[in-house]
């Protein structure tokens, strides 16, 4: 029975021929076909891949070139708001250069005005540090015929000037000079009280006078006033404290 069945499965299995082309049709149309799915699957799946890190990569580039924009624009609106504000400063640059011209040519011709006043104090009022004062406004007078120095530098050197001189009115000094009086030259002692008044003593005390702006001269007076001008003297020594005294003025004009 074995036998007979064996038989009949080796009388239906295929013939060698017929195996060949079944396996060639399943080479062809399952295997091949299977193979290509898989490899194009494969290819897919890296194409995908690539295609995802590439995206990443254009998206991380996108969000920094944004964030570089942004950036940009905020530079550059502070570049913006500079430049404006650099303009104005330029402009008012401009314009106080222009108002400094304007003084230079204003204040050259003042200045010098102010020079020949100064000059001419000495020679018309009393004759006080003569030599002193001339050899400032002497100096002054370079200065300001200087063109290498600065305007504020002349202004500032005219006001100096102009604040010692001032100070002469409210202020009392004594010291020792040589003067002519009748018709003789003497050292003296000095006294100048402000620009009242300008006085002498005689070293040895026997006699005293002031200066009288009007002939332009020294003149006597009573010896009663030798004493108060001691005392003043003492007083511009800061020897004594202050005090009043009766000082005599003078004619302050020509009778």
């Amino acid at each position: 029975m074995k036998k007979i069945l064996l038989l009949c499965f080796l009388q239906f299995l295929p013939s060698p021929a017929i195996q060949s082309t079944i396996a060639g049709n399943v080479e062809t149309q399952i295997k091949q076909p299977v193979r290509e799915s898989i490899t194009i699957l494969q290819k897919t799946q890296k194409n995908e891949e690539e295609w995802r890190l590439m995206q990443e990569k254009l998206t991380a580039k996108l969000q920094s070139l944004q964030t570089a924009v942004e950036q940009l624009t905020v530079t550059n609106d502070t570049l913006k708001g500079q430049i404006t504000s650099s303009k104005k400063r330029i402009e008012a640059k401009n314009q106080q250069l222009a108002d400094i011209m304007v003084i230079k040519q204003e204040i050259d011709p003042f200045l010098d005005q102010l020079l020949q006043q100064l000059k001419a104090l000495p020679e018309d009022n009393l004759p006080f540090l003569v030599e002193e004062r001339t050899q400032r406004i002497t100096k002054l007078s370079a200065t300001l015929h200087d063109p290498n120095i600065d305007m504020s530098e002349k202004y500032r050197k005219v006001m100096e000037t102009l604040q010692i001189e001032a100070e002469f009115g409210v202020t009392i000094e004594t010291y020792q000079e040589m003067i002519n009086t009748d018709d003789q030259q003497i050292l003296v002692n000095i006294l100048r009280l402000g620009r009242l008044g300008l006085y002498y003593v005689k070293l040895d005390e026997s006699g005293c006078g002031l200066y009288n702006i009007v002939t332009d001269g020294w003149q006597g007076l009573n010896n009663k006033y030798i004493h108060p001008l001691q005392t003043a003297i003492a007083i511009a020594s800061k020897r004594q404290p202050a005090e009043f005294i009766n000082m005599p003025l003078g004619k302050l004009v020509q009778q």
